[in-house]
């Protein structure tokens, strides 16, 4: 058995103008085989019985269609529309004029008081107000300097500033300073923007996106009138400009990139009692003030390293947030050479703790008893023969 009932005027063009069409919502719950309906509109004024012409609805202006409706096994809620011609007939002096509708008998609620005829031609306008970024759990406006890596996501305000009420789309592309699209939206306001009224537009909080790549990002929003597809506002500016984000400061004493630079002399040729001198370099940061130690050494590297002569300092190092670098030399004397070898190793470590310490190893770098003195005289100055 069919069932036809609820109808109800979901919406109406309101302000409108003579020479336009009023295009009116209606929705209503059908259940049953598929059947054609006729549907009426009328716009006019309502007479209770209390007042002349004592009952009944004068209809001014009036516009009818129908809608072919498939079968339909369950109740089912269906929204259709019906455009009323706006002719001279209605006087624009008249408004507001009230409305109602019906379909095969069953009538409609009467709206009073809800359609506006205006003197001059509504016009279909808005803006794109405001651009913002969410930062720091506030929205900001743009143009905003962020720092790398941060996650944002956008909102964007638009207000009607035509005469006429419709529903807003609004679409964006963000592009990154490289040209790639980072994020997008298309979305529509069921929210009806009367005049002057704002609609706002974002993703949810957790619909965010990275600016990663230092420099300009750009930003482009169109927004539409959604119930004509006319284009209202448009805009390309640029969103924000990224820098690089600054490290953190250290919670704890690092250190990286200990080396030999150099050492002199070089090539060292050393008799005993020559002193060779390492210069070395590393960078660290710290939250605090501390020491390190420096340790050199010459002597043979054959499986562990035996040292010949060494020599440690103690090295200060101040409080740095961010990475410094440190040079610093050492000196060892070279008095323990070893008969009948002429080449010997060497090497330094940053000696931090017991369990931590950085190694750089040179092999052959100190000759003894070769050029440029010949052997036999550099044994009688070494031993004083």
């Amino acid at each position: 058995m069919a069932e036809f009932k609820d109808l109800v005027i979901g919406y109406w063009d309101s302000p409108v103008a003579i020479g336009q069409k009023c295009r009116v919502a209606l929705q209503f719950k059908y259940q049953g085989p598929a059947v054609t309906k006729a549907l009426h509109v009328g716009i006019g004024n309502d007479h209770p019985i209390w007042q002349p012409p004592w009952f009944g609805f004068d209809e001014v202006v009036k516009g009818d269609d129908t809608i072919d409706i498939p079968s339909m096994p369950f109740l089912t809620l269906i929204t259709t529309y019906v455009e009323v011609p706006i002719t001279d007939k209605i006087e624009p002096a008249g408004s507001p004029y009230d409305i109602y509708a019906k379909a095969d008998g069953l009538m409609s609620p009467k709206y009073l008081d809800v359609i506006t005829i205006a003197a001059g031609m509504p016009q279909d306008e808005g803006e794109i107000e405001k651009v913002e970024l969410d930062l720091d759990d506030a929205w900001q406006v743009i143009p905003k300097a962020i720092e790398q890596n941060i996650k944002t996501r956008i909102r964007v305000t638009s207000r009607n500033t035509g005469t006429t009420s419709y529903h807003v789309t609004c679409k964006w592309q963000v592009k990154n300073p490289l040209g790639t699209i980072v994020d997008s939206y298309d979305r529509l306001s069921w929210d009806l923007a009367s005049p002057d009224e704002r609609n706002q537009f974002n993703k949810q909080i957790w619909d965010t996106f990275p600016l990663s790549t230092i420099g300009d990002y750009q930003i482009e929003i169109w927004l539409y009138n959604y119930d004509t597809n006319e284009q209202l506002d448009h805009l390309t500016t640029k969103l924000c400009t990224v820098s690089e984000a600054p490290e953190p400061p250290p919670e704890e004493r690092e250190y990286r990139y200990f080396k030999i630079d150099s050492w002199q002399p070089d090539p060292a040729y050393l008799a005993m009692g020559d002193t060779l001198k390492f210069n070395c370099s590393f960078e660290y940061r710290s939250p605090d003030a501390h020491t390190v130690k420096l340790h050199a050494a010459i002597g043979l590297r054959v499986g562990i390293f035996e040292e010949k002569d060494a020599k440690e300092i103690t090295v200060s190092l101040t409080a740095s947030p961010t990475w410094k670098a440190k040079n610093i030399s050492i000196s060892v004397v070279f008095n323990h050479p070893q008969l009948l070898i002429h080449n010997y190793d060497a090497y330094c470590k940053l000696m931090i703790s017991v369990l931590k310490e950085y190694f750089d190893y040179k092999d052959n770098i100190v000759t003894w008893g070769e050029s440029p003195v010949p052997l036999f005289e550099k044994l009688a100055v070494s031993y004083k023969i």
